[in-house]
């Protein structure tokens, strides 16, 4: 690695120098090199190592691409598979890492269906469902043996009929091979003896139209002066974040298709930035640009997947600085909205699925920053496993009746309707606190990330510091009302949770990811009306008044985040959400979904962005003594003493100075 060749370097002591092996010398010579050409070839405007063009080979490199044609350089994401297409080549995924990939469908190009279902054709004379009037997939022989997952369990192939993939394109081998990272500065945390010299690592992310604070040397910049729309697709516990970019590229591509208002063609590039953040784990590898390294997250301490609660991220190795992932998306969101790269940028959306919905939902719950506000950015909270109730109480069965024996009898009664939930909820279940008895059953049951109370087994401090700062509950709930959300549930997300949170039926929200997105909503329609706050800032509805956030289930959809972005229910949370006739959120304009030009215009290549000065470099003195000016620099700080995060506040990602941030609106520029 770079950074250890040049902490390995010569040290001068008593005016003499130690002996070094040639092969010492050479490699420092590479490394200085690499350093004083990056140098030179960075913009002006962008601070040092911005772009991180300190490739190495790690021993441990993340997964490649799919090569679908070299010829034509088009790759999908390294869990997806190419289907042909006339144009070139579309990705097709599944719902889950452990769901094998299915079959490309050939009668309506660039779509498919997820394994154990054939492509069926659009049947006019059905009547049994809608499904039927499209072409859809249709459910394989029972004769035929079930399909299996990764691990060899039989997959229950639950529905005669679902609907088809749309595929999004494949891509260039650059956008795909390595993702970018946004360097964090120290001075985003307080674990800097240095007062914020340096960096705590970088956020890797994709995007289709390459970094977000770099601007590289082409020639014409309009395109960037186009884009109005930046949209963030958080991924989920697989952390597949090229997948995500994947999937909302198409979800863009079908909206745009579907709206044509004029016969002048736009190219999606020029309205829509796609990005999609990688929240890293130590087992993804290593990419080549690391350094500073890339910031990685525990996947499984102190729980599973912990970048979705906003814990900090794994020690950084030089400095041992840490900060949340709530922190770093703080950042990131940021980062865009300040960007020059991006001057007309008008509106944010923030997209997250699964894992990524919880994130989405307890950081817009917990973060401070003024960027989250404002009717310039909404966030989709789409199937999360569990949400954090803002106070203790839960949906319990009534005291004085006696609770029905079918749990889901006991959800379907519900009545959800903003205008009549507390008098249908009373009918069987009561929002209320649990007694004695039921607390003494499950004394955990309010703790973080189920409840609000600091819980000492999953330490968040981001979290915990931001909540304390609202004082009550009244400032916490009127603040995440009056944030634009809209809470996505699919229909056919029915399979029953398992928890180590007590009782699923009460103390752990419900049985499935839809009843908890049920009883979440209506909870807090309960806190909405006892707290009389502002409500819903991006509807123009009458009723808005009585509306804490808004929410949908999606038709025919279960657990699947490429089919909740296509969706009917997707598209109007993520592309109509607070649009009025005087400032349209999304632009209207006509596509080719399926077009070459459609599929070229759509992701942009930051081609040449290397290499003009490295060959003519190699053998410069200077590069020398530049490369012992940044191990000066960079490495030979002092190093703080490490504390466990766990016991010592000192690693807290909020326990710092802010970031400074502009007056008003991060968007109005």
């Amino acid at each position: 690695m770079v950074k250890n060749q040049i902490a390995g370097g010569g040290v001068v002591a008593s005016s003499k120098i130690k002996r070094r092996s040639p092969s010492f010398y050479t490699s420092m010579t590479v490394a200085f090199v690499n350093l004083s050409i990056f140098f030179i070839h960075c913009p002006s405007s962008s601070p040092l190592l911005l772009e991180n063009d300190l490739d190495v080979n790690p021993l441990n490199p993340i997964a490649p691409p799919i090569e679908c044609s070299r010829e034509l350089d088009l790759y999908c994401p390294y869990d997806m598979k190419c289907c042909p297409t006339a144009s070139g080549y579309a990705c097709l995924g599944s719902s889950e890492a452990n769901i094998p990939l299915g079959s490309c469908c050939e009668d309506v190009e660039a779509t498919g269906c997820s394994i154990g279902y054939t492509c069926a054709a659009a049947d006019p004379s059905s009547s049994e469902d809608e499904l039927a009037l499209v072409p859809h997939c249709q459910k394989q022989d029972d004769s035929l043996p079930p399909p299996r997952d990764t691990n060899g369990i039989p997959i229950e192939l639950e529905f005669y009929r679902a609907p088809r993939y749309h595929l999004c394109p494949a891509m260039s081998h650059e956008l795909l091979a390595q993702p970018h990272g946004l360097n964090i500065s120290l001075s985003a945390t307080k674990h800097s003896d240095e007062k914020g010299e340096g960096y705590i690592g970088q956020l890797a992310y994709f995007s289709n139209m390459g970094s977000i604070d770099y601007i590289d040397q082409r020639q014409d910049r309009a395109s960037d002066e186009k884009v109005t729309t930046a949209i963030i697709a958080i991924h989920g516990a697989s952390r597949v974040a090229a997948n995500y970019m994947c999937s909302m590229i198409r979800a863009v591509m079908d909206y745009a298709s579907g709206n044509t208002t004029t016969n002048e063609r736009v190219s999606i590039q020029d309205r829509y930035l796609v990005l999609a953040p990688w929240f890293m784990a130590p087992s993804d590898g290593e990419p080549k640009s690391n350094f500073p390294p890339f910031l990685k997250w525990d996947e499984q301490h102190p729980i599973e997947f912990s970048f979705r609660y906003g814990a900090e991220s794994v020690p950084n190795p030089d400095n041992y600085a840490t900060i949340s992932s709530f922190g770093a998306m703080d950042i990131l969101l940021e980062t865009l909205t300040q960007s020059t790269r991006f001057a007309n940028l008008k509106h944010i959306v923030i997209v997250g699925h699964s894992a990524g919905g919880q994130f989405v939902h307890r950081w817009v719950l917990s973060s401070n920053r003024p960027c989250l506000d404002g009717p310039h950015i909404h966030f989709v909270v789409a199937n999360p496993r569990s949400y954090t109730y803002l106070d203790a109480r839960r949906y319990f069965p009534l005291l004085d009746s006696q609770p029905l024996d079918d749990p889901d009898q006991r959800v379907s009664r519900f009545n959800f309707s903003t205008d009549s939930h507390n008098n249908a909820l009373e009918s069987v279940l009561e929002f209320r606190s649990p007694t004695s008895q039921e607390r003494d059953e499950c004394p955990i049951y309010d703790n973080y990330i189920m409840g609000l109370q600091e819980n000492p087994h999953v330490p968040a401090p981001y979290f915990q510091s931001n909540i304390d700062q609202m004082k009550n509950i009244t400032n916490l709930l009127c603040r995440y009302s009056s944030r634009g959300v809209i809470y996505l549930s699919g229909e056919r997300d029915a399979d029953i949770l398992t928890s180590h949170h007590c009782n699923e039926v009460g103390y752990h929200q419900g049985m499935t990811r839809s009843q908890r997105s049920k009883r979440f909503y209506a909870s807090i329609q309960v806190l909405g009306e006892e707290n009389q706050c502002t409500r819903d800032p991006m509807s123009d509805s009458v009723s808005s008044s009585t509306i804490v956030h808004q929410r949908m289930e999606v038709k025919n959809v279960g657990h699947d985040h490429a089919l909740v972005f296509v969706s009917s229910e997707g598209q109007m949370a993520m592309f109509n959400y607070g649009k009025n006739s005087s400032d349209e959120m999304i632009p209207q304009f006509s596509n080719n979904v399926l077009g070459k030009d459609t599929q070229s215009s759509l992701i942009h290549d930051d081609h040449g962005r290397r290499g003009m000065f490295r060959v003519a470099l190699l053998s410069s003195l200077f590069s020398f003594l530049f490369g012992l000016w940044v191990r000066r620099m960079f490495l030979s700080r002092k190093r703080p003493e490490y504390h466990d995060p766990s016991i010592d506040s000192l690693f807290s990602g909020t326990e710092t100075t802010p970031l400074k941030h502009p007056q008003g609106h991060c968007l109005e520029k």
